[in-house]
């Protein structure tokens, strides 16, 4: 198995806030997948396993510890 460096892991938390801060802003699982099908080209079984899997991704609320 590969290693991660340390960009790679902050690059994966960043990813997953900013994707978390979609679902805030968007506010429905709904408006999150169609967004994402508007964006990706996704299809909507696809764009909702995302939002149900990024959704349950608990983040520590400092993310400080990760340098981003």
């Amino acid at each position: 198995m590969e290693k991660l460096t340390k960009e790679q892991i902050e690059r994966t938390v960043k990813s997953i806030h900013d994707f978390k801060e979609l679902i805030a802003e968007k506010g429905s699982k709904s408006e999150v997948t169609a967004y994402l099908m508007r964006e990706t080209g996704l299809s909507k079984d696809e764009c909702e396993q995302a939002f149900d899997f990024y959704k349950n991704i608990e983040l520590p609320a400092d993310l400080s510890v990760f340098s981003i």
